[in-house]
């Protein structure tokens, strides 16, 4: 929440639903100290945040199907989170005139979400390079 604030400023208001880590202390302290508003909706209630959940939903397939794509232990899924969180803010949505949230929230053209995954003892593939070579490989052939 810091690394935000810093960048784009405070907002009035945030909201969140009424479990403990959105309930506390800490983030009640925050939030006077920010001169912010936090407002709480009912927990579960897909009338008030149901976009949230579908999307919560979604991100936990993905990771699912990455991890098991990838062959990475069940430990390392916060090593996929940026890659998962850049295909989110990298697709168009119909709501957003086709346009992706990224492009919309900076005015600045999408890059390829492929370019923000690593993992801690994986060597990065270069799509480039890859392909490179794999045209060497078949130009070689003929």
């Amino acid at each position: 929440m810091m690394w935000w604030h810093s960048r784009y400023g405070v907002p009035k208001t945030w909201v969140s639903d009424n479990a403990t880590h959105f309930k506390n202390q800490v983030l009640a302290l925050l939030s006077k100290f920010m001169k912010a508003k936090q407002e709480f909706v009912v927990a579960y209630s897909p009338w008030l945040n149901g976009s949230v959940e579908r999307v919560n939903r979604d991100v936990l397939q993905v990771l699912r199907a990455m991890i098991l794509e990838y062959s990475l232990s069940y430990q390392d899924w916060v090593h996929l989170i940026p890659l998962v969180q850049a295909n989110l803010n990298h697709s168009p949505v119909p709501s957003l005139a086709g346009r992706a949230p990224i492009e919309v929230f900076t005015g600045l053209p999408c890059p390829s979400p492929t370019s923000t995954i690593f993992v801690p003892g994986y060597a990065p593939i270069s799509v480039n390079t890859s392909m490179q070579t794999i045209e060497e490989s078949l130009a070689a052939r003929d």
